[in-house]
């Protein structure tokens, strides 16, 4: 009855459209910085809901055994953000009548 009276007043949840457990596998923000690509400078984070029902992350390394086991052992489905190309914005152009060239000696 107890129960009862707590689903009353706390009403109906809305669904949740994403899974309890998921990771994305993205850039360092100084790798990010340089424009450095590589599987050092990937990481690992992993979302997952907690006991009270907020969402935590945890940041790993990035290795391809540690993508297999989540995908693979622990059944989390990952997202690669790498495979996407990162594309910087171009701010000016410059022609080549305008570059200057110095002669150090």
């Amino acid at each position: 009855m107890f129960e009862w009276l707590i689903n009353l007043f706390r009403g109906r949840q809305p669904p949740s459209y994403f899974p309890r457990d998921w990771a994305v596998i993205e850039f360092t923000s100084h790798a990010l910085n340089l424009g450095v690509k590589g599987d050092k400078n990937k990481i690992i984070r992993r979302f997952f809901i907690n006991k009270f029902g907020k969402i935590e992350e945890k940041r790993y390394r990035y290795s391809p055994e540690r993508v297999y086991a989540l995908q693979e052992i622990h059944k989390v489905p990952v997202y690669d953000k790498t495979t996407v190309d990162i594309k910087f914005p171009i701010y000016s152009r410059v022609l080549p009548g305008e570059v200057q060239f110095i002669s150090g000696r």
